[in-house]
């Protein structure tokens, strides 16, 4: 019931916000003046796959919903606020990020609860409206599997400071960023009769990132980050299915960080996953990849665009397995830019990508048409 009645306020908030194409959606003010702001974007594809790996050959043709993602926030007016955001892809209504924060200076800002903070560019802090292709790169995605979680969030606090074009994130998190009392979500009461849920685990993560807009041009970005993450989460692998420690690291360089900005746009991103060395090691203890993208604007409403990676996901010198290429190529034609609004409002994709394994068990092909719908 909860979830519908949240669903209903959402609704209700939408009506003023659809109202306006192009832009942020128009606030809608209480009689207590709190903003509320709604924003939400649906991507619809119809895809064919061909797998190819391990000697079995498997073909698939089909239509679906890679997001359905609705976001609501609320400003108080006095530096405090709300945000959350859900996704509806898989049939049921889940929460992905779900935060208060507060705004102290006018550089400084506290977040509490489960969000996306100091991690690869690439990934999560690349908004889902300006994703370049239909997902983030094959690079950043893996990192996110091997570490926090797929969906790349965490339960934590951090501090943003903000100064010209300067942002540095600091990030004090659980180090899983799942959902399950049982391993993210800490949330005992002494009612409960366990102040630790039955778990034994102390190690939490600490995260840093900074980036910097260059004041000359804008359109030119370039950070990293770097932390140290004790959880030894299941993500993280390990012999016998116990999870590891690890450091992390990467670094992006970017012109023209979204989708039509600019005629001519290159993105490069870098990660790295250092574990720690279990006493009984089966599993690699260094990953590193690199994606490189590049994007022409052959018109003002069309753009064309090539992605080249490569990941490893065991760097010793006994290991048995080589890199991983992925590959991708397309073209996104934007109607809402070529109607005059913004280039990521409204658009269709078309792409074609490859991954061939380093260890030579097959390769993975994919084509879709992908249609994007943002307000």
């Amino acid at each position: 019931m909860r979830r519908v009645a949240l669903l209903l306020v959402l609704v209700s908030l939408s009506v003023p916000a659809l109202a306006r194409q192009d832009g942020e959606p128009d606030p809608v003010v209480t009689a207590d003046g709190v903003r509320f702001t709604l924003s939400g974007v649906i991507q619809a594809r119809a895809g064919y796959g061909l797998s190819d790996s391990d000697g079995v050959r498997d073909r698939r043709l089909g239509v679906g919903l890679r997001r359905a993602r609705f976001r609501a926030r609320a400003d108080f007016g006095t530096g405090g606020g709300l945000y959350m955001q859900m996704d509806g892809a898989g049939g049921t209504l889940t929460f992905v990020d779900f935060y208060g924060q507060l705004r102290i200076t006018d550089r400084w800002t506290l977040r509490a609860g489960r969000l996306a903070s100091a991690q690869p560019r690439g990934f999560i802090l690349t908004s889902v409206h300006y994703i370049d292709v239909a997902d983030r790169a094959a690079v950043v995605e893996r990192w996110g599997q091997m570490t926090v979680g797929g969906d790349g969030r965490d339960f934590g606090v951090d501090a943003s400071y903000r100064s010209g074009g300067t942002e540095a994130l600091l990030f004090l998190h659980n180090g899983d960023g799942d959902w399950s009392r049982m391993r993210g979500n800490f949330r005992p009461s002494i009612s409960g009769g366990s102040a630790t849920d039955g778990v034994d685990r102390t190690g939490l993560a600490a995260t840093a990132s900074i980036s910097h807009r260059l004041a000359s041009g804008p359109d030119v970005e370039v950070g990293g980050f770097a932390g140290y993450n004790g959880a030894k989460g299941p993500n993280t692998g390990g012999a016998g299915g116990a999870g590891r420690s690890y450091a992390t690291f990467g670094a992006h360089a970017y012109l023209g960080a979204r989708p039509g900005s600019r005629p001519l746009r290159v993105k490069l991103d870098l990660v790295g996953i250092a574990y720690r060395k279990l006493a009984v090691e089966t599993e690699g203890q260094t990953a590193l990849g690199g994606s490189l993208f590049g994007a022409v604007l052959a018109l003002p409403y069309l753009e064309v665009f090539g992605r080249a990676e490569l990941f490893s996901a065991d760097l010793r010198e006994d290991a048995p397995d080589g890199e991983d290429l992925y590959l991708t190529s397309g073209a996104t034609f934007s109607l809402s830019a070529m109607k005059g609004g913004e280039f990521h409002r409204e658009r269709v994709t078309l792409a074609l990508q490859r991954v061939d394994f380093g260890d030579e068990s097959g390769s993975e092909n994919l084509a879709f048409v992908q249609l994007q719908f943002g307000f």
